[in-house]
């Protein structure tokens, strides 16, 4: 069928000149040559007058024809050859120039039909005169006709068209046809299985030289694709209109919670635990939240119109901020996640996790950057230790007694690795490819479970090698459709556990002798009361075998035992399996004879949890109970002799307080010369007795206080006081004292002290004790510090907290605690110098204990003295009462 395209493309005008040439010039030659013959006779009629008649002459005019004659056809002549090469020439060009344009329309014809035929247009032509109608083979797949049988009638191809489009479509071809004009138009049409299609059809009319119409051709698309698609997409269309018909109520009522959420956001905002700001596109912050605020001490609306300028010292930071910024608004792209690495004021290293998000407007313009940050420097630190045990897991993975290994179908090694190979001393190259049997052949244990894998039985088998032994679980590789392609396995180096199980077996044999050799009576019952397990002093104290005992019971044995019916009777219920201690337990032997047991019963659980045995280990105890029956009789007469002591040491206190009461009274009045006057030497001396009588005094009334103690004749009598003015009591009685010394004392008192229920007089005598020993043992010039305040305990009770600190020579560690023990000695602590201090020391620790509290002794931090300490329970029934004292004096 010929195209369009080349009947509207005609030859170059060159070519039509060059075809041209040749007709002129043999019309040219005709023409001369019939006028040479003419001429040629005329000139041969004019000669055979001459010779017939020589006396007759010829007129100019014949000469001229007669001479021309001869002269023209030479001129012809050489005219003909002279045009003849140029015009072969151009004849030659010709028919090149014919054959390129073939070439060039072949191509051009070829290359519309491969776009047709992928744009799926087909071309057609309808001759009406002959009434006939060709395809190219484009319309022919469209119509999905064959080419080669299918019939192309016009009437059958009119018939096909939908009968809702035919009449319109008839009436739009003929009246294009009339006027002359290119038409186009869409129709549907069903195909000869019944398929409807959609056609889009263009016609142009076919006129000849003179224009008139003698037929037309055109082109035929298959748009059915498009038709069915845009369908769809109306379809689509009318459900996002009712869709959007509903989100539009949606957003209608949205709306009408909009101002809460927006309320609710600036809420969030603020208690984001998150530091969050937002600037402009010149880095000028709009906002910020309290804490970005917070960060920088200042407040939120400090910060808007500031720079980062105005509040970060590092320039070095400013910039990089700064170029951060320029990034998110340059590019429209955000920055999520650098982590920062910073110093803090205090020269602590913290870790920020910072983001950038550029701010737009409804333009989509970017107006500034949407910045938070927050610290996960406890996160980077987490993350930094969990990278450290995830590189020993590695480590300890890669080098576990472990072999990982996969074999095909054909029983081959395809993997294999592992550190647990160094113990065969093979590497994994030497084993891939080669197959199992060459492998194993100490076992068929490896072989018969790898079979067993393939048949799809996932299992564990233990095999060895070279003495190796490996535990190893072998699981089936399985495609998709249920076919084992392979096996994988794990297996482990189980070597030092399968010798462990032999060494436990020997130790299991090494227990048994163990057992049978302790002195101890050792068994095992189970629930039902039977033995399980015995030793050789079991058998001997039942007087049979062990193997006698295993299985049976105690009833089962003529041996008599108090309490037999108890947990070791064989009626016991599970629940009683539960340890008891029963220090002392009465045998009566076969023969009469008394033995004592000590005996602990434990039970043995099982995995579950549950009690299944009851273990019972017994220690012959006759001869110790019968030395602690002598001991017993030995506490009795240690304790009437100590009461003795206790009497004896009252006794003597009372008499020596007699005489001695005589000489602090003599000594007193001779110190304040009130039998005459004394010398300074005399008075000195004097003094001294006076000082040394009332220590001797002080120590005896220790001793005698101590001795009540230990007969438990000191009487206590309990009384509601306030603890500020027994304070203040005690530092008035060692002022004088202090100031001797040169001692200053310093009073620090807790405003809230509440009463307290306490012995006064003994609260008063602890205290005397500590502030007199601060001030002999402080240096002169320094100062003793009274600390009274409250404390709180792990109870509901809260303690009254006294110290008294000195600024002496401090204590031994070692002795910090032997120091309130009259009968510890003492290490290096120069206190042991002072005579009596530590029997005053024992005595107030006594009645510290017999307040329910506790005194001890500790080292000052800056090294210079030491502290004492003590604690009274407050009791909460009793109400602060209020109190005028001072907390410091001094």
């Amino acid at each position: 069928m010929a195209s369009p395209i080349a009947e509207n493309n005609p030859l170059p005008e060159e070519a039509s000149y060059t075809k041209a040439v040749p007709r002129t010039l043999l019309i040219t030659i005709a023409t001369v040559g019939i006028a040479h013959i003419l001429w040629a006779t005329w000139v041969w009629h004019n000669f055979t007058q001459l010779e017939s008649n020589p006396q007759k002459q010829l007129s100019p005019i014949a000469h001229v024809v007669t001479y021309g004659a001869v002269i023209i056809p030479s001129g012809f002549a050489l005219l003909y050859f002279s045009i003849l090469p140029y015009w072969r020439t151009r004849h030659i060009q010709y028919i090149q120039d014919v054959t390129k344009n073939s070439e060039v329309y072949r191509q051009r014809e070829q290359f519309l039909e491969e776009m047709q035929a992928l744009a799926k247009v087909g071309n057609w032509e309808y001759d009406p005169v002959q009434h006939q109608l060709t395809w190219s083979q484009q319309v022919f797949q469209i119509l999905e006709m064959n080419s080669s049988t299918d019939k192309v009638d016009p009437e059958i191809f009119k018939r096909r068209i939908h009968p809702e489009d035919r009449i319109r479509v008839s009436k739009e071809v003929e009246a294009a046809y009339q006027r002359g004009e290119p038409y186009e138009h869409e129709y549907r049409i069903y195909t000869p299985n019944g398929k409807l299609k959609y056609l889009h059809e263009q016609g142009c009319p076919l006129c000849n030289e003179q224009g008139e119409t003698i037929g037309t051709y055109g082109t035929i698309q298959d748009v059915t694709a498009l038709r069915e698609t845009e369908e769809v997409l109306r379809r689509a269309n009318e459900q996002l209109e009712a869709r959007v018909e509903e989100r539009t109520v949606a957003l209608l009522q949205a709306n009408q919670t909009l101002h809460e959420r927006e309320n609710f956001l600036r809420l969030i905002i603020e208690h984001i635990p998150l530091y969050l700001y937002w600037k402009d596109r010149a880095s000028v912050y709009v906002g910020c939240n309290t804490n970005y605020a917070k960060a920088h001490y200042k407040n939120p609306n400090d910060i808007v119109g500031k720079t980062d300028y105005d509040l970060i010292a590092s320039s070095e930071r400013i910039e990089y901020y700064h170029s951060l910024d320029r990034q998110v608004v340059e590019t429209n792209q955000p920055i999520l996640h650098d982590l920062q690495k910073i110093e803090n004021r205090d020269a602590t290293i913290a870790w920020i996790d910072s983001s950038k998000i550029p701010m737009q407007n409804a333009q989509g313009e970017t107006i500034g950057v949407l910045g938070y940050f927050e610290d996960v420097t406890a996160r980077v630190v987490a993350v930094k230790a969990l990278e450290q045990r995830e590189e020993v897991l590695r480590t300890v993975i890669q080098n576990a007694p472990v072999i990982l290994f996969s074999i095909d179908k054909n029983e081959c090694f395809t993997f294999i690795d592992g550190a647990a190979l160094q113990a065969l001393n093979t590497l994994p190259s030497q084993i891939l490819g080669v197959p199992i049997t060459s492998l194993f052949v100490e076992s068929d244990a490896f072989a018969a479970s790898v079979r067993r894998a393939l048949n799809g039985e996932s299992h564990n088998a233990l095999v060895s090698r070279r003495g190796i032994y490996f535990e190893t679980h072998f699981t089936p590789i399985v495609d998709e459709q249920g076919e084992v392609q392979g096996v994988i396995g794990v297996a482990v180096d189980i070597t030092e556990r399968t010798r462990a199980e032999q060494n436990a077996n020997a130790q299991q044999d090494l227990l048994r002798n163990v057992l049978d050799t302790a002195p101890n009576i050792i068994f095992v019952k189970d629930h039902a009361g039977r033995f399980t397990l015995a030793n050789q002093a079991t058998a001997d104290l039942f007087g049979v075998t062990v193997e006698e005992i295993i299985g049976n019971t105690e009833e089962d044995f003529p041996l008599l035992l108090e309490e037999a019916h108890s947990v070791d009777s064989p009626h016991y219920k599970p629940e009683i399996l539960q340890e008891q201690f029963l220090p002392e337990k009465r045998i009566v032997m076969p023969n009469g004879a008394i033995k004592w047991l000590h005996t602990i019963k434990r039970p043995l659980y099982n995995a579950n949890g549950h009690a299944t045995h009851l273990l019972v280990i017994a220690t012959d105890i006759t001869q110790r109970k019968s030395a602690e029956e002598d001991l017993i009789k030995a506490k009795e007469g240690a304790e009437i002799a100590n009461s003795a002591k206790s009497q004896l040491i009252a006794s003597m206190s009372h008499e020596l307080r007699t005489p001695l009461n005589a000489v602090l009274g003599f000594s007193e009045m001779l110190a304040e010369q009130d039998a005459g006057d004394l010398n300074a030497k005399q008075q000195r001396f004097a003094e001294n007795i006076l000082m040394s009588g009332k220590q001797l005094l002080r120590l005896i009334n220790d001793v005698l206080e101590l001795a009540k103690l230990d007969a438990h004749r000191l009487d206590m009598e309990f009384g509601v006081f306030k603890p500020q003015e027994a304070i203040h009591d005690i530092l008035m009685l060692t002022e004088h004292a202090a100031q001797i010394k040169n001692v200053h004392i310093d009073l620090h008192l807790a405003p809230d002290l509440p009463a307290i229920s306490a012995d006064q007089s003994r609260f008063k005598q602890i205290l005397y004790t500590l502030i007199d020993n601060a001030i002999k043992f402080s240096h002169e010039g320094t100062s003793v510090q009274v600390v009274a305040e409250i404390r709180g305990t792990n109870t509901t009770d809260d303690n009254l907290y006294i110290a008294v600190s000195d600024q002496g020579s401090g204590i031994h560690p070692d002795d910090l605690e032997r120091i309130f023990y009259e009968t510890e000695p003492l290490g290096k602590t120069e206190r042991h110098k002072y005579t009596g201090i530590r029997i005053g020391l024992a005595l107030i620790r006594r009645l510290v204990e017999a307040h329910e509290g506790r005194i001890w002794a500790e080292n000052r931090e800056d090294g210079g003295g030491s502290r004492f300490c003590f604690e009274f329970s407050v009791k909460p029934t009793y109400s602060i009462l209020p109190t005028n004292l001072t907390t410091e004096t001094g």
